[in-house]
């Protein structure tokens, strides 16, 4: 219903309000592990967002948090946190490219989840690797292969 949709919407906007009051006080330098976490929540709280209003916008607000999150979250000392910030990153291109720049935000949104697929191999993240997988195959059907 409209109203759920409109609930979900203000939901996120408080979370995001939270979220950048916290990294007031969470900068990178002093607390990286709590930036990191909380730049990838900001960005998933944007992406979702997305989804109800302001797609072009709040996606690319999203791929900025997630962006930053992996400044801290690099491959070599968050392996996992990287993985999901990767995968998150795919899904934020992913929707973009469904509104704009479909050729570049798709070829963004693979990039991701291979460097995603990267940390999450089949055989020791057999779950997660079927999830990220898939994701990528959805936007490769979508973007017309690849």
């Amino acid at each position: 219903t409209l109203a759920e949709v409109e609930a979900k919407a203000e939901n996120c906007r408080r979370a995001i309000e939270a979220f950048e009051e916290a990294l007031k006080a969470y900068t990178r330098e002093r607390y990286p592990m709590q930036y990191g976490t909380t730049q990838s929540n900001l960005g998933t709280a944007y992406r979702t967002l997305a989804g109800v209003e302001g797609k072009v916008e709040n996606c690319k607000s999203a791929i900025e948090a997630f962006e930053e999150a992996l400044e801290v979250y690099t491959r070599e000392r968050y392996p996992m946190q990287y993985g999901t910030t990767q995968n998150n990153l795919g899904n934020a291109y992913r929707t973009l490219a469904e509104v704009e720049g479909k050729a570049e935000n798709c070829k963004r949104a693979i990039e991701a989840y291979e460097e995603a697929l990267e940390i999450y191999s089949e055989r020791e993240y057999p779950e997660i690797f079927t999830v990220v997988e898939a994701n990528l195959n959805l936007v490769r059907d979508f973007c017309g292969g690849d």
